[in-house]
């Protein structure tokens, strides 16, 4: 003999459950469509002299629930060669004045290249030649060392 609640009970379980499917299945379109995630790139010359040899700095900052600001340095050299020396992860959360984590280039003379940082999250590359131009670094601290 069944209970006179269970035809109720087994309504709301049934239907419950596909509606709980519909609202998981439209939310995750949803996500996939909008991820939570928005990155914006600043790309900035920091140095270009009288031949076209340049310096540019890519920055990439990157939001959602995890947040990133990562840099990276390029060197290019005339005619069209690009060399990407340095990706390293910005520090500026992790110090008291932001001119720690600024960064700083310097040509030394027309062959070698000084590329100072105070502090850094991590450094994911280095190059310390192109060509032939040494690069030379100065880091004064990484705070996630991946070593």
């Amino acid at each position: 003999m069944t209970s006179r609640w269970w035809k109720p009970i087994s309504a709301i379980v049934k239907y419950g459950l596909a509606g709980v499917f519909v609202v998981f299945g439209i939310s995750a379109y949803w996500l996939y469509e909008h991820p939570m995630v928005g990155c914006d790139t600043f790309k900035d010359n920091l140095y270009t002299d009288q031949t076209g040899q340049s310096v540019i700095s890519v920055r990439e900052i990157c939001s959602g629930i995890a947040n990133s600001d990562n840099v990276s340095i390029d060197l290019y050299l005339p005619p069209k060669h690009r060399s990407t020396i340095f990706r390293f992860g910005t520090a500026y959360s992790f110090v008291t004045n932001s001119e720690e984590a600024d960064l700083k280039i310097t040509w030394l003379d027309p062959k070698t290249l000084k590329i100072s940082v105070g502090k850094v999250a991590f450094v994911k590359s280095k190059v310390d030649r192109v060509g032939d131009i040494h690069i030379q670094y100065e880091i004064g601290s990484v705070v996630f060392n991946k070593n």
